[in-house]
């Protein structure tokens, strides 16, 4: 029996009991889960393909123990069709994995910010648990581990059931960005044309977009500061990953810059964003955007960048926003 879930209430009244439970980061039939990279490789090659490094990105990144495993469903179809893109998103809903995250607590939205803030996360997970009968932040993190959304990138203590875990490769990071947007309660559509507006270069776009989401969040209490727009957009940038290095609250130049997109590729335009807040209604947020911008550059935030750059302040009262957009 296979599943993403454990077999739930069994006990000595059931006529289901004593079941041995293997999960991804048991030795036992881990590399059974998928492909291992020299059954993926031989696989491709029988198909006059190639595992190269394009490959590997889109669809390695699990570790089920010892064993680099890849989707098979996901190799199979490549092989098929010859075509490099997502196929695991396909392949079921993740209503289920939604509903868990609404019932979640305060431990887990500040475990899943520093996910994707910084690309991985040291937490407690109980795979071993029914998520459904035991509702608590180790056995969501669990689900999403037993999902294939997240992967186990290192061990810390089976014992205890501390693991670091990390979203493993492109595929399923672009179906993680819609549980991100879940998580902030936006649209999908609207961050996708927001950053799309971002890459084309096009201001106004990109700045009616943000404003448009702002006023469609919950409630503008809960943006009270610099920093918490700051954690908007930031888990927002997730669904930049593939193309940039998303770099947040790091030392750069003379100071800390709030976000900083890091083109992975030379033709790309990388850009550099600073925050402002305003508590009071009558600031000049025209101005205050100015002055964002002003300190990026004072402060020397693209001294690890090359090439060219786009600075951005963004200005925000409340649900107000006003954008200095400079290129270099």
């Amino acid at each position: 029996m296979t599943g993403i879930q454990r077999v739930a209430k069994e006990n000595i009244f059931s006529d289901l009991n004593n079941l041995v439970v293997c999960t991804v980061k048991d030795p036992e039939y881990a590399q059974y889960f998928g492909f291992t990279e020299e059954e993926t490789k031989e696989a491709l090659e029988y198909y006059d393909m190639s595992l190269n490094s394009e490959v590997k990105s889109m669809f390695n990144g699990y570790h089920f123990r010892n064993n680099e495993i890849y989707d098979p469903w996901s190799v199979l179809n490549y092989a098929s069709r010859k075509v490099l893109e997502p196929y695991w998103i396909n392949t079921s809903s993740n209503e289920m994995i939604k509903k868990a995250m609404e019932s979640s607590d305060d431990a887990f939205n500040r475990g899943y910010e520093e996910l994707i803030q910084t690309g991985k996360l040291e937490t407690l997970v109980r795979m071993e648990t029914s998520f459904f009968e035991m509702n608590s932040t180790s056995s969501l993190w669990g689900i999403l581990i037993n999902a294939g959304y997240l992967t186990i990138s290192k061990i810390i203590s089976n014992q205890e059931g501390l693991y670091v875990i990390k979203v493993p490769n492109q595929e399923v990071q672009q179906e993680f960005q819609k549980l991100t947007a879940h998580y902030l309660k936006v649209a999908g559509t609207d961050l996708f044309t927001m950053f799309s507006a971002l890459k084309r270069r096009k201001k106004e776009d990109f700045k009616d977009k943000y404003q448009r989401i702002l006023l469609t969040l919950p409630s503008y209490h809960d943006l009270k500061d610099e920093n918490s727009y700051h954690m908007m957009l930031l888990g927002m940038c997730a669904w930049l990953c593939h193309d940039y290095k998303i770099i947040s609250n790091r030392e750069a130049g003379k100071g800390r810059c709030y976000i900083i997109l890091k083109a992975r590729k030379e033709n790309q335009v990388s850009y550099i964003l600073e925050f402002k807040y305003a508590k009071d209604s009558n600031t000049d947020l025209k101005e205050l955007a100015k002055t964002a911008v002003e300190q990026i550059k004072d402060r020397k935030y693209d001294t690890e960048i090359s090439g060219k750059i786009i600075y951005i302040g963004l200005a925000h009262y409340q649900k107000n926003i006003e954008i200095e957009w400079q290129e270099k």
